[in-house]
């Protein structure tokens, strides 16, 4: 009896499920390898290693940024195969690597070469820059903590530093065009991308915030749970008054609204105008400002599945504006430089606001803008 014989009798699903077992008993590189390997084997063997659902972990691993209409497309034309989904995006890494060697190496052309590195891949290859950007250097220039036994890849330095560079390019690109969307009044623009617009200049991408943002909102649901908050709004006796003060309660536990022991010589006090505060280390010793927690307070909310919006009350307070259901009046907070965040005014199914507006605005509520960029520039 043959090896191939042998094998065949193993049923493909057994081979399938050790497959799928790689991804959590070795790094991903080495699992990885590993999968790659079984790819050239025997037909039995690769038609196991090919099952989509093996490849969606080292998919979801590797690839966190991406031009959104193009990866539905990609999804749309591979069917949800994520082998054929990480091979595509793996060329396209492979291209604008490329690309990125000849902005390095190349003098001149350069400013058109970033142009079509924005304009061909944009976030598409941002995963790969971010690899470029964590190759190891040599011994003599690492910085305190960096893998020593790690070899140095060659030319590491330059191609660090012209990987950072192409990502504040991408960055910035997709911010100036963002903007100019919400400003021409593109519903599609949301506040959560506006703010993170100002963010791009400082090289962060947009979903990196978002999937922060998401964590964020988790670890908020469960100390809300925990502390007895109802989150459901079907529930009888759901107040949405009691979640936005709970939210803000756990904002200043998490000290984004100002503590009493605030230092405003913190190093990191410039940062709290802008939302990749939560991403830096640190940067919690130092508060939020009212846009970012005006920001950051509408973004936990709209997690939590409340209709939430940014709004003004006069004379140009900016205010965040919650409730269940767009047909209802909401709940309106204010965060303000000094003092405490103030519930202004509450719906009528929650008349328990802890104050209240002026009184000739008492029978109107804040509307919502006609964009994103309405509640910016008035900001």
């Amino acid at each position: 009896m043959d090896c191939a014989e042998t094998r065949q009798e193993v049923p493909l699903e057994i081979y399938t499920y050790i497959c799928t077992l790689l991804f959590d008993s070795a790094s991903e590189r080495e699992a990885l390898a590993t999968l790659l390997s079984l790819l050239s084997t025997s037909r039995y063997i690769r038609t196991a290693a090919s099952e989509p659902a093996i490849w969606k972990p080292y998919y979801d691993a590797r690839y966190k940024n991406c031009v959104r209409e193009r990866e539905a497309q990609r999804r749309e034309q591979f069917g949800g195969d994520y082998r054929l989904l990480y091979f595509a995006r793996r060329e396209l890494d492979r291209r604008g690597l490329r690309l990125l060697d000849d902005i390095r190496i190349q003098v001149r052309d350069r400013g058109v070469r970033a142009q079509e590195l924005v304009k061909e891949f944009s976030f598409d290859v941002w995963d790969a820059l971010g690899d470029e950007m964590r190759l190891p250097v040599p011994p003599y220039f690492r910085e305190p903590g960096e893998e020593e036994e790690a070899p140095a890849v060659p030319h590491a330095l330059s191609r660090k530093y012209w990987a950072e560079v192409a990502q504040g390019v991408i960055a910035r690109s997709w911010a100036v065009k963002m903007w100019k969307a919400a400003l021409q009044g593109d519903e599609s623009v949301s506040f959560e991308d506006v703010m993170a617009g100002f963010s791009a200049f400082f090289g962060w991408s947009p979903m990196e915030i978002s999937m922060r943002l998401d964590t964020e909102c988790e670890i908020c649901r469960r100390a809300l749970k925990a502390n007895g908050v109802l989150l459901d709004p079907e529930h009888p006796e759901f107040s949405v008054y009691d979640v936005c003060t709970a939210i803000i309660c756990y904002m200043k536990e998490e000290r984004w609204v100002k503590p009493a022991d605030y230092n405003p010589g913190s190093e990191h006090y410039f940062l709290q105008f802008f939302p990749h505060g939560i991403l830096v280390a640190g940067s919690r010793d130092a508060p939020f400002g009212v846009l970012a927690n005006t920001w950051l307070f509408v973004s936990l909310c709209s997690r939590l599945g409340l209709d939430t919006y940014p709004s003004h009350i006069p004379p140009n307070e900016l205010v965040c504006c919650v409730r269940s259901t767009p047909a209802g009046n909401p709940i309106v907070v204010a965060f303000r430089p000094l003092g405490e965040p103030r519930v202004l005014q509450g719906s009528d199914s929650e008349p328990h606001g802890e104050g209240s507006l002026s009184s000739a605005e008492s029978t109107s509520y804040p509307p919502r803008p006609e964009s994103s960029a309405s509640a910016m520039t008035r900001s």
